[in-house]
């Protein structure tokens, strides 16, 4: 399956997805982290050949920055995964909050 197709798939299927319970998405989110974590190698071999590719083509120094992913990077994204499953389930919640209410209804607040 492509990344496109994977990403068609994933669209289709999150509002599915969002209706498990919390342990089941926080048992995803910690799959996540443990596929990036066992396939580390791999990824970084294939941003290496990215940013080398990348520099051949002539691709903004800028753009090259955010393109790596380093051993840094993953471990700053597995730390982010931990504190997305940290936090309290969002869904179903409502703020009362007539402020937030009120740029929720006008985007440019």
């Amino acid at each position: 399956m492509t990344i496109k197709e994977q990403a068609k798939y994933m669209k289709l299927v999150s509002p599915k997805f969002a209706a498990t319970s919390l342990e089941l998405r926080n048992q995803a989110l910690k799959q996540v982290k443990e596929a990036l974590s066992a396939h580390k190698d791999e990824i970084l071999e294939a941003n290496h050949k990215d940013l080398d590719a990348a520099a051949k083509e002539d691709i903004p120094a800028a753009v090259q920055k955010r393109l790596k992913f380093d051993e840094t990077k993953l471990a700053d994204v597995c730390k982010g995964i931990d504190n997305l499953i940290a936090l309290p389930d969002p869904l179903g919640l409502i703020r009362n909050d007539s402020e937030q209410m009120l740029c929720l209804l006008l985007p440019f607040c």
